[in-house]
């Protein structure tokens, strides 16, 4: 007797069901996981740790921000690091692309300034448009043709921009040509690709503490705050 479709036809559903349940169970082990090691880290530093926090991401703008949705902010660690009050944490959000769906995970680090300086964009040449527009402002040449090449700067206040990109600053930021940040809603705020660990928080913190390092007193002085050799 010749049978169509064969008996074993009707075990597809299935076993796609099962392999479905086991990804989503190894997933969520592997979420575990990493919750107890950034807990553990963070109780080792005396920082504090939250599982989801979506506070941590309030009122920043540009990239990684104001994109795409189901957006998360995990693994929230807070803490102080040389007197710099910080917070960073997993970020998760999910765009469409063509009929599919994408989901983009980068690790943010921002540190508290207490200046609430024009918001100032510095990101890679080789990002793109893309990336671009997402922020507002207006595009800034320095006097640094190398530097133009590799960065693209952002930012309504040119004084500021120019201020803050001073030929130190720009030196420094020409050995980090993959790096992307901000100065905004009175934080440094450093986003990089893929998930937060120990290594990434302690490497972006030594950044983060150069590039305020660099910053001309005078611009903390303007802006209500003391520099950070004062502090």
């Amino acid at each position: 007797m010749n049978l169509w479709p064969p008996p074993i036809f009707f075990l597809f559903p299935l076993v796609f069901l099962v392999i479905g349940a086991v990804m989503r169970y190894r997933n969520r082990l592997f979420q575990r996981s990493r919750e107890t090691a950034m807990a553990a880290f963070a109780r080792s530093r005396g920082w504090s740790y939250i599982e989801d926090d979506i506070t941590a991401y309030y009122g920043y703008q540009g990239p990684p921000f104001e994109q795409g949705r189901e957006v998360r902010a995990t693994n929230v660690l807070r803490g102080e690091h040389n007197r710099w009050k910080f917070t960073t944490f997993d970020y998760r959000f999910t765009v469409h692309q063509g009929r599919s769906e994408v989901t983009h995970v980068c690790s943010v680090l921002a540190v508290q300034t207490g200046a609430w300086l024009t918001r100032l964009w510095v990101t890679p040449e080789t990002f793109g448009s893309m990336i671009l527009d997402h922020i507002t402002g207006h595009d800034i040449d320095t006097e640094s043709e190398e530097f133009n090449k590799t960065f693209k700067v952002r930012c309504d206040d040119r004084k500021l921009a120019i201020d803050v990109l001073n030929p130190r600053m720009m030196q420094y930021l020409l050995q980090l040509p993959h790096l992307g940040w901000s100065l905004q809603s009175g934080a440094l705020v450093i986003a990089t690709a893929g998930l937060n660990d120990g290594q990434r928080i302690d490497y972006n913190l030594t950044v983060a503490e150069q590039i305020l390092g660099l910053v001309p007193g005078f611009v903390w002085t303007e802006a209500g705050v003391s520099p950070p050799t004062e502090q």
